[in-house]
């Protein structure tokens, strides 16, 4: 009779690459098909880019994104167990896997009439596939003598925390998307409603929906009107805004965390990676500057709220900080979408546009979808640890 030995966090494997990877198909492919609309067929096959030149004009920026933007989805396909005991074929997968998804994004857009679809992109994709499931099995063999792997960490963060680690996560890249002010997120009801009249003067979507969605767009029309009075408030809206999302950032960081862990040094790694993301975009998007003048006054005032608040709220029972991050996020998503831009003067910037449009729809995304997911995951936390 052989002796069986005790199971190990290793003998089941963790849902958080394998959700990781579905949550990133579905960001490339809602940013490779932007703006999902216009669709028709030109008598073509869909796969006949693949014997086309590549094209004239090529920016070397340009390659570099398509490289990198596969890059993240290989590294968390070979980020396994199974790439434990078969590393090769784990990265023969991951390079399969990437380059069949370039295959078909790709085609896809050959019946969209602003995207053009290039063999180049797909093989820059797979190379970024395959630099990313070397990237994967490097981690994987540095993590090899662990017995919780690299996506258990006991000593830093509490049980079932991956979750919670993929919402933080999330939060940090959303920074990188075009914003109003410091750390806004989930501005969804603008663009909802744009989209939906261009649907229906297109005849996509059933013509008795029209009233509805003026009555809506007459709404916010008849909103900014009266809310045009606190533009000289902007700034304490402001204030008010970053206050209540940086406090449900640090209460949902310090849930994370295992014990012994320092919880300002973890919090503040958070917020200065997230500033750093939102002050590296905005020189991006705005070429020449240095981003610094997203630093404004409401801004400044918000941070320093925010920190007070994590501080008188940090010794709260867990339930309570749960709930407490619930709503001061749904407080900041109203915020988003009721204070018009308007009330917010001089904070709007343009998007990225042109060639980077992939990456401008992925990272727009991500900042509308992100409050949501967030209350939605905390929500099963106080579930699941009732």
């Amino acid at each position: 009779m052989t002796e069986q030995r005790p199971l190990t966090p290793t003998d089941h494997a963790s849902p958080v690459p394998r959700l990781l990877a579905l949550a990133y198909v579905f960001a490339l492919a809602y940013g490779s098909l932007y703006p999902w609309r216009g669709w028709r067929s030109i008598g073509v096959s869909p796969f006949a880019y693949l014997l086309e030149p590549a094209g004239r004009y090529l920016v070397f920026s340009d390659l570099v994104i398509n490289m990198l933007m596969y890059l993240p989805l290989a590294m968390l396909l070979t980020l396994t167990r199974f790439a434990r005991r078969r590393p090769l074929a784990a990265l023969l997968l991951a390079v399969l896997a990437t380059g069949s998804l370039s295959l078909v994004l790709e085609a896809m857009q050959t019946y969209l009439p602003t995207r053009v679809a290039s063999w180049l992109d797909v093989a820059l994709n797979t190379a970024g596939g395959f630099v990313g499931g070397l990237l994967g099995l490097l981690i994987t063999w540095l993590t090899r003598d662990s017995p919780h792997g690299p996506w258990h960490r006991p000593d830093l963060f509490r049980p079932h925390a991956g979750l919670m680690l993929m919402v933080l996560g999330a939060w940090i890249v959303a920074q990188a998307a075009p914003q109003r002010m410091l750390f806004e997120t989930g501005a969804i009801l603008e663009p909802l409603l744009r989209v939906l009249r261009l649907q229906i003067d297109n005849g996509s979507l059933p013509a008795d929906w029209g009233p509805l969605v003026a009555a809506a767009s007459q709404w916010m029309l008849d909103w900014t009107t009266v809310l045009t009075p606190l533009a000289d408030y902007a700034a304490v809206l402001e204030s008010a805004s970053v206050a209540m999302t940086i406090t449900a950032i640090g209460l949902i960081t310090t849930d994370t965390l295992a014990r012994g862990v320092s919880r300002p040094s973890a919090v503040g790694a958070v917020l200065l990676l997230a500033l750093a993301v939102h002050l590296l975009s905005a020189a991006w998007i705005v070429p020449g500057r240095s981003g610094a003048h997203w630093s404004s006054a409401g801004a400044q005032g918000g941070m320093l709220m925010g920190l007070v608040l994590l501080v008188l709220l940090s010794s709260a029972a867990r339930r309570s900080r749960l709930w407490l991050a619930i709503a001061l996020l749904v407080l900041a998503l109203i915020s988003a979408n009721v204070f018009s831009p308007s009330v917010y003067q001089g904070m709007q910037l343009p998007g990225l546009s042109g060639v980077r449009r992939n990456l401008d729809a992925l990272l727009r995304a991500v900042s509308m979808a992100w409050p949501f997911a967030a209350i939605g995951v905390l929500l099963f936390q106080l579930r699941s640890h009732r």
